[in-house]
């Protein structure tokens, strides 16, 4: 994708990505929140198989038989090491960092889509992650935990979906410019090192078992592409890039 120029008449203002969707804020909000419902009842219907019909299955001997090698390889230095998993996942950490990325995407040059994309790709993970941890109720492991349990359930876990949607929506939000392509690197690197990281931390701790990160991790990823596809990315119809003439001027030439 490139950026246009300055506004002309018909097409995008400065800053936007080539072929935005010239949507009001109501059509917006609407495909904002059909994104939404379609990630949410997915989420929910991959945590209840997990946690209703897969409970006292298989998976769960495995999960529990994986939490048991984790205990009895715990370390002190990896205890503090994936400390660091917990502060990088932080609600505080998270709201900071989202604020850094915003300016991130302002200064470049792009207007106000991009910055508002990963505002709502964290708002709304947040959402999304606290209505189903009240549907799924699902217990912790059964080890000691390393952090204070928060009130809401093991899955979907709160630190891996705020990485993945913060670090993931400013990925993507820095692909979508030509600018700055180390930059665009660096944030290509970080959205899969980042969660990696804070996932592994969080499986480390006890906070929560296998199936709840990969949970986690596939409805956070199908948020971002959700609401990139329909809030952000254009029609194919409608991409325009600088180099295309500009409409010529002038009565319409008759036809040969």
């Amino acid at each position: 994708m490139t950026v246009l120029g300055p506004a002309r008449r018909g097409h995008a203002g400065p800053g936007v990505v080539t072929g935005a969707r010239p949507s009001t804020l109501g059509s917006l909000a609407a495909l904002v929140l059909a994104a939404f419902a379609v990630v949410e009842a997915a989420l929910l219907t991959l945590g209840l198989l997990v946690t209703r019909v897969l409970a006292h299955g298989v998976v769960h001997r495995e999960e529990a038989a994986f939490e048991r090698e984790v205990l009895a390889h715990r370390t002190p230095l990896l205890d503090h090491l994936t400390y660091a998993g917990t502060i990088f996942g932080a609600t505080s950490t998270v709201i900071a960092l989202t604020a850094v990325g915003c300016v991130v995407l302002a200064v470049s040059g792009h207007g106000p889509r991009l910055p508002t994309f990963l505002v709502l790709a964290v708002a709304g993970e947040t959402v999304l992650f606290v209505l189903a941890s009240l549907v799924l109720h699902r217990v912790r492991p059964p080890i000691p935990h390393l952090d204070p349990a928060p009130p809401t359930s093991s899955c979907p876990p709160g630190h891996t979906a705020a990485t993945v949607a913060l670090w993931g929506g400013l990925a993507l939000g820095r692909a979508g410019t030509r600018r700055g392509n180390r930059l665009r690197a660096l944030t290509t690197v970080a959205a899969v090192l980042v969660p990696l990281f804070v996932l592994t931390s969080q499986l480390y701790r006890g906070m929560h078992w296998p199936t709840d990160v990969v949970a986690s991790v596939l409805f956070t990823t199908a948020w971002l592409l959700l609401l990139l596809l329909r809030a952000v990315l254009p029609p194919p119809r409608m991409t325009r890039s600088d180099g295309d003439a500009a409409p010529r001027s002038g009565p319409p030439r008759p036809p040969a």
